[in-house]
Order: C-alpha cells, then structure tokens, then sequence
C-alpha cells in the first residue's frame, strides 16, 4: 500500500497567500504614487515654475525700467541734490533681475537633464512592478491552486478504507446469522433432539 503524504495546516498557506495578495496591493498602490510624483515634478518645472519666472522676470524687467527712468529724470532736472536712494533702487531692481534671469537658466538646466537624472532610477521602479505584477502574481496564484489541490486530497479516503458505521459501536451481524437465529434452539446442529426437549 503506498504511504499517504500527511497534509497538516493548509490554513497556513491560505494565510501566507492572503497576506501576499495584501501586499502586492500595498506595494502596486506605492508604486503609483511614485510614478505621479515623477511626472507631477516634470510638470511642475516645465510648466508652473518656468511660467511664474517668466512672469517675475517681465514685471522685473518692467521695475527697473521705471527705475532707471525716474534716476534719469532726476540727473536732467537738477532738483534733487541727493540721487543716492534712486540709484541705490535702480541697483535693487536690477538685481532683482538678475535673479529672475538665473531662476530661469537653472530651469532650463533642470528641463534638460530631468529625463537623464530620473530616468534610470525610474526604471528600476518599473521593473520592480514587472516583479510584482507577474511574477509575484504568479506565485499568488501557484499558491491559490495549491492550497484547492492539498484540500482536494486531504478529502479523499485511502483505497480500501470503508465509510464510518453510523451506528458505531452496534455489531454487525455476519452472513448467514439471520438463519441460525430462525433454526429451533431444541434441535442439535446434527438435527437430533436435546435432553429434556420436545420429542
């Protein structure tokens, strides 16, 4: 008779699976939040601080112009004796400039070596959801149809093994005990009768 495997805690790798399905749940869930990121910070260089410098820089621009003027005006007018404020706001205005005009130059500079920097790293991260979308899954799912083959044949009886008596415990009778209880108690096996017996 071949020896049946002892099939023990299938419950266990019904559990362990559960707790993988929660988690390549979690970790897909991370992983598009990490994708959001990288292109929300595309966006956000490219498109909504690239603007806000371009605007800073005009109205900038459009300051130190006005500025300039107002120090001109005093220089040709001969009223003010003192043009040190104007030229010390000209100064200001013009390094407030400056500063939008580098803000715009590092934006540049971000926009062009954005795909080169993140792209790698991004990379991995795809790859990560390739491990975790199929061949993690995959495991999910070989532990799925394990667990439904081990209750499978955890239920099936050894060859030769006969179903429970419901009424365990109450003998059986044997073949052929129905027609000795029916034979006359009187008479002897051989047919004779006993001492004592009818005749």
């Amino acid at each position: 008779m071949v020896p049946r495997a002892k099939v023990r805690s299938v419950e266990v790798l019904e559990q362990f699976r559960a707790s993988l399905l929660i988690y390549l749940t979690k970790a897909g869930a991370t992983l598009d939040e990490v994708s959001d990121e990288v292109i929300r910070t595309r966006n956000w260089i490219e498109g909504d601080r690239r603007a806000h410098w371009e605007r800073e820089r005009r109205r900038r621009r459009h300051d130190l112009e006005q500025k300039e003027q107002e120090l001109f005006s005093a220089r040709i007018s001969g009223f003010h004796d003192d043009l040190s404020p104007r030229q010390h706001a000209v100064s200001k205005a013009r390094r407030a400039v400056e500063e939008a005009e580098e803000k715009l130059r590092r934006i540049r500079r971000w926009s062009q070596q954005y795909d080169s920097r993140v792209a790698p790293l991004f990379r991995r991260t795809e790859h990560l959801r390739h491990t975790l979308i199929h061949d993690m899954g995959e495991g999910a799912r070989w532990l799925g149809q394990a667990v439904q083959t081990l209750q499978a044949y955890a239920e099936v009886k050894p060859a030769g093994e006969r179903p429970a008596d419901p009424a365990a415990g109450t003998p059986t009778l044997a073949a052929g005990a129905g027609e000795a209880s029916q034979e006359d108690p009187a008479e002897s096996p051989g047919g004779k009768p006993q001492p004592g017996g009818a005749p």
